[in-house]
């Protein structure tokens, strides 16, 4: 594995946005869609009367040339959207991508209009919610310095967790903490991985993509070749 230097590499960001809009056949369409560097993907849930009667999931960006076959683990999705996308999530990654998992649970949220814009460096990350300022973290070592509930914490750790429970935080907070977190971690593969160092996913000794991307299960790894760009070599802003 190849360890990029921290300070050469562009800021990552990411985009999370949802919508609902008119279907066909009188159905309503919840859409969510997230880009960044190595993703883009976007999942349709077609819903009657409250129910998710139809979905699909699409790809036009993804890291690595397996990541397609999980798209067809959204397709069969039926039933009440909180269900679907809980049952979705805790399948396992040999069927399903956490990143399309994300939209589904994303979608099944159903905002009218919905976009999240993150930028993250290993110093820093920054959410803004609907074009405005939501909140930020001062990092040190993926651990959150900034004063608040949440000092001193590990940005993927399970503490986090429970400080938003005891700080009895609402929906909105924990969706944008979901948010934030997700992009943190893919942020940490962004800076530390030396991208242009490796074709194949096998090339990758980091065990914190075992079991929890499609990619990186039994039967994919030494077959996935490299689709993403290396990231852009220029100081950061």
């Amino acid at each position: 594995m190849g360890v990029a230097s921290l300070r050469c590499v562009a800021p990552y960001t990411r985009t999370v946005q949802a919508r609902m809009v008119d279907g066909p056949g009188g159905l309503r369409r919840s859409i969510a869609r997230v880009d960044d560097h190595f993703h883009g993907f976007e999942v349709i849930l077609d819903l009657r009367l409250g129910e998710v009667v139809g979905a699909a999931a699409s790809s036009h960006r993804h890291p690595w040339t397996t990541c397609p076959g999980a798209l067809a683990s959204v397709a069969a999705l039926r039933g009440e959207p909180e269900h679907v996308a809980r049952r979705l999530i805790t399948s396992p990654r040999e069927y399903t991508c956490v990143h399309v998992n994300d939209l589904v649970w994303f979608a099944a949220r159903q905002h009218e209009r919905r976009r999240y814009d993150v930028e993250v460096t290993p110093y820093g990350a920054s959410l803004r919610r609907d074009g405005s300022p939501s909140f930020g973290w001062r990092l040190d070592g993926w651990r959150i310095v900034s004063p608040g509930p949440f000092e001193g914490l590990f940005v993927l750790g399970p503490e986090i967790g429970e400080a938003l429970d005891g700080m009895d935080a609402d929906d909105d907070l924990r969706e944008a903490m979901r948010v934030m977190r997700r992009a943190v971690a893919v942020a940490m593969g962004y800076f530390e991985l030396d991208w242009a160092s490796f074709e194949s996913a096998a090339d990758i000794e980091w065990s914190a993509m075992a079991g929890s991307c499609h990619t990186f299960t039994e039967g994919r790894l030494r077959s996935a070749r490299r689709l993403a760009a290396v990231p852009d070599t220029v100081l950061f802003a």
